[in-house]
């Protein structure tokens, strides 16, 4: 079976059986696609960046920025997360400490983790795995990521993810050209894909780069699609992006 039609079917298998977004775990499909970035790429995401926290601190995530250089989106649970010492998250644009700052996690927007509807919601807590916040002050100098809503679902064939893995510290990657299938529906659906992670990548961007070179946000990685083998992400909604001043 294609690639497309493989994850198309597993979308379908989700939609029945629901997953939990829980921190990436190493998640490589057949042989570690994960390349380096090249100048273009570099800079035109280099406003993907490290979440951190902690003392001392540590990267515990991916966020990037759309909008404008001070709104910052990242997977929930790594903005939810429990931050034992330290003083709160942080982001780190590029990965680079020198742009360290803080992220208001009280003004946050997010569909909300676990909700408890009326009726049982497949897919419920992935698709709500992700957040937009500010930051405590803008960014020096940055070029937001451009995101999309108007694809239809069932034409994205092929997308990429940027972001930084454990396994390779502060050196930012890109997996190309990934399969994927969907689950949930365009009100706040799930892209199930092939890019290969490792543990740090929630929160990256997942990438849909269109004929004419320019690429698009569409969802935010959440997590392993557990025993099925395969990555998710939570696609963007916007009328959450909306409820955030600047978007």
């Amino acid at each position: 079976m294609p690639p497309v039609a493989m994850l198309r079917a597993i979308g379908l298998l989700l939609a029945v059986y629901g997953t939990a977004p829980t921190p990436a775990p190493a998640t490589v499909i057949g042989v570690d696609e994960r390349a380096d970035l090249t100048h273009d790429e570099r800079d035109a995401y280099a406003s993907v960046g490290l979440v951190t926290a902690g003392d001392p601190e540590i990267a515990v995530g991916v966020g990037f920025l759309v909008c404008d250089c001070r709104t910052v989106v990242t997977a929930a649970h790594v903005l939810d997360r429990q931050d034992g010492k330290g003083d709160g998250l942080y982001f780190q644009q590029d990965g680079r400490a020198e742009l360290r700052i803080r992220i208001d996690r009280a003004a946050a927007v997010r569909p909300g983790l676990n909700p408890q509807p009326s009726a049982p919601s497949p897919l419920g807590d992935v698709r709500r795995d992700w957040a937009v916040a500010k930051l405590d002050r803008a960014t020096p100098d940055c070029l937001p990521l451009s995101y999309k809503f108007d694809r239809p679902l069932v034409r994205i064939e092929r997308v990429s993810l940027v972001g930084f893995h454990q396994d390779y510290g502060r050196i930012k990657k890109i997996s190309r050209l990934c399969a994927v299938g969907l689950g949930g529906d365009a009100s706040g659906g799930v892209l199930i894909h092939t890019c290969d992670l490792t543990a740090g990548a929630s929160g990256s961007p997942i990438l849909l780069t269109e004929a004419d070179g320019r690429s698009y946000v569409v969802a935010v990685q959440s997590s392993e699609a557990n025993s099925l083998g395969f990555n998710v992400a939570a696609m963007l909604v916007e009328t959450v992006l909306g409820r955030l001043g600047g978007c």
